[in-house]
């Protein structure tokens, strides 16, 4: 502390912290050793069904683990396999189509980046790389994308490592007018 200036440390504060940290985290790694080892013993004697994708540790209360699937929702925007369509007019800009991104309620992005199913960017929300796509804001769909395109879109703040999936259809006539601001 001394050497990097850290003021308001004194043993005892080391101290405590040591006691409260160090054992948490040898606990922790007890744990999921011994629920490793049970796993193996179930595989090995097949004497109960295996974990499948849940487990809670309830500290002095015990232990609850179920051996049932989640099922899978085909409608989530994450995890589902069919995507969200959207029907646009082939003339639309990209700027527009990035409009309803941003306020389509089921989605509910806050920076979305855009990709093909080809791994072909159209626009990068990160600061580094947000000049870089800011031209295609200008551009139709029709120049970026063919009818029935499946797009991916990320976005770290709301949809973690996952993937939305979207189906653009060109329907001539479909538009797209933003809420407006008040």
């Amino acid at each position: 502390a001394e050497k990097f200036k850290i003021e308001g440390v004194t043993y005892n504060l080391t101290m405590q912290v040591v006691k409260n940290i160090i054992p948490a985290i040898a606990s922790t790694n007890a744990l999921i050793s011994a629920l490793c080892v049970n796993e193996a013993l179930k595989v090995l004697t097949w004497c109960s069904f295996g974990l499948n994708n849940y487990y809670m540790y309830m500290g002095q209360d015990g232990v609850y683990s179920r051996t049932f699937n989640y099922k899978k929702n085909p409608q989530c925007q994450v995890c589902g396999s069919e995507p969200l369509i959207y029907k646009l007019d082939p003339g639309t800009t990209f700027g527009t189509f990035y409009q309803k991104l941003l306020n389509d309620p089921v989605l509910k992005l806050k920076t979305p980046s855009v990709s093909t199913n080809e791994d072909k960017a159209l626009f990068m929300a990160g600061k580094a790389l947000r000049s870089l796509y800011e031209e295609n804001m200008s551009k139709t769909l029709t120049q970026l994308m063919a009818d029935n395109a499946i797009l991916r879109i990320s976005d770290p703040k709301i949809l973690g490592k996952g993937i939305a999936k979207i189906k653009m259809v060109f329907e001539a006539g479909a538009i797209y007018v933003p809420p407006k601001d008040e």
